[in-house]
């Protein structure tokens, strides 16, 4: 199979990178970007609600707790260091 391009796909092409920045001065990379990383975030969440069930929320605050215990003492020892 072969992926045929049309004058449709390089309007929306063309459209998405180079005249959406211009008409509303926000970048498509960043509005690409985020809009994964979020579609990304709720699949982990929905995976990890099949997978724990009723404890998935009491997990996930344990892991941000300790997620924010090794930035934080990253964070003092870079300040120390430095």
């Amino acid at each position: 199979m072969s992926i045929v391009i049309t004058n449709n796909h390089k309007y929306l092409v063309n459209l998405l990178f180079y005249k959406w920045p211009k008409i509303t001065g926000i970048s498509s990379s960043p509005v690409i970007g985020n809009t994964t990383g979020g579609l990304i975030g709720i699949v982990i969440f929905c995976l990890f609600i099949k997978v724990f069930k009723n404890r998935t929320i009491t997990i996930l605050n344990i892991l941000a707790s300790i997620a924010t215990v090794v930035l934080v003492s990253f964070l003092l020892i870079l300040l120390l260091v430095n």
